[in-house]
């Protein structure tokens, strides 16, 4: 039997490399989620996007930033919603994700309510 030395930093850096997704996808999600939700709070986008909250709000602010997002204060909370403009991207990005997961560049699955 051959014995192996790994280093487990290594190993658990690659496996944790192996789960992420890409920023893109994640800025599908979070916008198809609003899409279909049309209100969201960061408690409830983290449960639907399965990010943490900070990872969640660092790309929230980006988005908002960038006018795909609105934020929405209100009765003490905070809620986001998809602009016009975040609506069109989502559209876009979901026409691009497609054609990338058709030339088989990527595995990833669009839902069909856009």
């Amino acid at each position: 039997m051959v014995k192996r030395n790994y280093n487990l930093r290594v190993v658990s850096l690659v496996l944790r490399a192996l789960n992420r997704r890409p920023s893109l996808i994640i800025i599908l999600e979070i916008l198809d989620v609003l899409h279909k939700h049309k209100r969201m709070n960061l408690s409830q986008l983290c449960t639907y996007t399965r990010l943490s909250y900070s990872k969640l709000k660092n790309q929230v602010d980006n988005l908002n930033k960038a006018g795909l997002i609105e934020e929405i204060e209100g009765n003490g909370t905070r809620e986001y919603a998809l602009t016009i403009k975040g609506r069109l991207i989502l559209f876009r990005l979901k026409e691009y994700v497609k054609s990338l997961s058709e030339a088989g560049l990527i595995d990833y699955q669009i839902s069909s309510s856009v």
